[in-house]
């Protein structure tokens, strides 16, 4: 085995993917210049994909400990897929202060791109890059547009309740770019 192969083996992960409006966990592999992303539809098949991953890095590994071994980042071990309710107070002339990417036309659910330091969304302590907004105060986002959600969020009043799903990718967004069905750049800030 090379140094170059044993890299290239090394290149895979663990990660969670929204399809058909739930979180599966699904393997990321980088082959050469390829991303190859394997996902199972059932628990059954997900487990079995989570054991196939510590298997080829262990087996590509030998020198592994066991202890290095147990380190290996399994999704189910995180925060992934808890709803949660989220209540702020926030001033009337103040926004809750995130940046949110998604919606209907993107085929992507609300999720927080950015959260803006020492706004409400930011003191509340209990929403993450990467959290999909499933509703707010009671209106449903799961199949509403990017704009629709910007305009839900924006006229949500001083005190909000925001239903949210923790993704086992906090932080991951930030920095990135949405761009709508024009390959126009979206970026919101509410």
């Amino acid at each position: 085995m090379t140094v170059e192969s044993s890299l290239a083996e090394q290149q895979r992960a663990i990660v969670e993917l929204y399809l058909h409006s739930k979180w599966i966990k699904a393997s990321l592999a980088l082959e050469d210049e390829n991303l190859v992303i394997e996902y199972a539809t059932n628990k059954r098949d997900q487990q079995i994909l989570i054991e196939e991953l510590h298997n080829h890095t262990n087996a590509s590994n030998p020198n592994l400990t066991s202890n290095s071994r147990s380190n290996i980042h399994d999704p189910s071990d995180t925060i992934t897929n808890q709803k949660r309710i989220v209540k702020i107070v926030k001033p009337d002339n103040i926004g809750l202060g995130i940046s949110i990417k998604g919606g209907r036309e993107n085929r992507m659910p609300i999720l927080i791109s950015k959260i803006f330091p020492n706004l409400p969304a930011d003191q509340s302590g209990q929403l993450h890059v990467g959290d999909a907004i499933l509703s707010v105060n009671g209106k449903d986002l799961q199949h509403v547009s990017h704009e629709e959600a910007v305009q839900i969020l924006k006229t949500a009043g001083k005190e909000v309740e925001l239903e949210g799903l923790s993704s086992s990718f906090h932080n991951n967004l930030e920095n990135t770019t949405d761009y709508n069905e024009n390959n126009e750049i979206k970026n919101t800030y509410t």
